[in-house]
């Protein structure tokens, strides 16, 4: 993108930093770029579309959706109800409109002719907790949401639960229903600035659920609690099993990991075991030997990645825990495979072994009862910790049931070789979580770190 010769300035970068989707708060801006995408004149308001790309003084570069009502009031035009109602009837309208302010480009709307309502004529609210998005209900059938740092190429949420929609009977995630991209004459790749999904009536994820339910379940409630964690184990398995279904779309096709795909894989585990051990190390949080320690044994439980050769890599959530499903009639919805908006488009569409997903939620759920005892006494403290050993069986035994459905061996049938693959992830995931509480939550260290000491012991 290019800027133009009447870039708004310091009234509009201070207006944008101020805004809750906003998420380069803590980096120092050393030059902005305004690029027009076009502007609508809405019964009386005139709203502004475009993009901002900031560059950073620490380096890299961030561009954002900028939404915008000008004139004599200067808000966020998400709070408006004409740009919201003009924004739905996009999709009903399947809109294709230039981009005025930006040669060669358009704005494009699709919808699929999936909701049960026309949700486009029910009035939108904005989800005022929203925070990297902007998230727009319409009625309670449709959820449009903006996405606010824009990069080349479909969203990962959008093709995934696209390809989830039309291609497979998995009903698990919200349904497809259209998008809003941003196209251009020449060969740029388009932009994806909202994505459209069926609005999912729920209890709230699973982060408040679990801790909450736990923490006041009795004996036979932590029974029936174990029982809803080995179903959204079966859940998870039947997640992976349709995504590994795609076998005649490049996007979606399986791919098998060589030996030195999966060496790779391994080196790159152990590196990241020695770089946190040692940070455990140089902040005095274990002493040298005892990092040394666990840096060797965690190492010897890597081994040589030999166990991932030959078994596939599809495209997974990827950064799945349990704040990315909700509870709904007492049954489990995935939701959010956008991945991490810091990453490339290219990053976070890029294949794994499904077992990824399986370590990112076997770690929530240590997390989730580690919430759940805090404030218990010893006694209880025991009793949640075991319940939770017992709720990562329960879950890996329901994800490898329903696994077994996928058309391909998705995982290893040998209990020994499962346990040895899953564990590369799970300390993958847990050497993160160690170096983010050193960092920010130093009370929270001993979560992961005990999950790390439960791999070493085992190795």
């Amino acid at each position: 993108m290019t800027g133009d010769s009447t870039t708004p300035g310091r009234e509009l970068l201070d207006w944008m930093t101020a805004q809750r989707w906003y998420g380069d708060k803590s980096r120092t801006i050393a030059a902005h770029e305004h690029q027009p995408v076009t502007t609508v004149e809405l019964g009386g308001e005139t709203v502004a579309i475009s993009a901002e790309r900031v560059e950073f003084t620490e380096g890299g570069q961030s561009t954002y959706l900028a939404t915008r009502a000008i004139g004599d009031s200067r808000h966020e035009a998400t709070s408006s109800a004409a740009f919201l109602a003009w924004l739905a009837a996009g999709f009903a309208e399947r809109r294709t409109l230039p981009a005025k302010d930006m040669e060669g480009a358009h704005l494009v709307w699709t919808s699929l002719d999936a909701a049960a309502v026309d949700w486009t004529v029910l009035p939108g609210r904005l989800i005022a907790g929203e925070q990297s998005n902007s998230s727009i209900i319409y009625g309670d059938a449709a959820i449009v949401k903006l996405f606010r740092k824009l990069q080349p190429g479909i969203n990962p949420d959008s093709e995934i639960v696209a390809f989830l929609t039309e291609r497979t009977t998995y009903r698990h995630v919200p349904t497809y229903l259209g998008g809003l991209t941003l196209r251009f004459d020449d060969n740029r790749e388009a932009i994806e600035l909202a994505a459209v999904q069926g609005f999912v009536a729920n209890d709230g994820d699973c982060w408040r659920w679990l801790p909450g339910a736990l923490a006041a379940a009795s004996d036979n409630g932590e029974d029936l609690l174990l029982d809803q964690v080995g179903l959204l184990g079966r859940r998870t398995g039947e997640l992976h099993a349709a995504l590994a279904t795609g076998s005649d779309l490049p996007a979606f096709s399986p791919e098998i990991y060589t030996a030195d795909e999966a060496r790779d894989v391994a080196a790159r585990i152990r590196n990241e075991v020695a770089v946190t051990c040692e940070a455990l190390r140089s902040q005095e949080a274990l002493a040298d030997d005892v990092s040394a320690h666990l840096n060797a044994t965690l190492g010897m439980r890597i081994g040589d990645g030999s166990v991932l050769t030959g078994l596939p890599r599809i495209r997974v959530h990827g950064d799945y825990h349990l704040g990315q499903v909700l509870r709904a009639n007492d049954d489990f919805v995935i939701i959010d495979f956008e991945g991490e908006p810091s990453r490339s488009m290219a990053e976070r569409r890029q294949k794994h072994a499904p077992l990824k997903d399986v370590a990112g939620m076997l770690r929530s759920l240590d997390y989730a009862v580690s919430s759940a005892s805090h404030d218990a006494g010893s006694s209880d403290q025991s009793r949640l910790i075991a319940w939770g050993r017992l709720a990562e069986t329960r879950f890996v035994d329901g994800y490898r049931s329903a696994v077994a459905s996928a058309p391909i061996q998705l995982v290893p049938d040998d209990p020994d070789r499962f346990s040895l693959a899953l564990d590369l992830y799970v300390i993958e995931k847990a050497v993160y979580e160690v170096r983010y509480e050193l960092d920010n939550r130093p009370d929270w260290l001993h979560i992961p770190l005990d999950g790390l000491r439960r791999i070493a012991d085992s190795a």
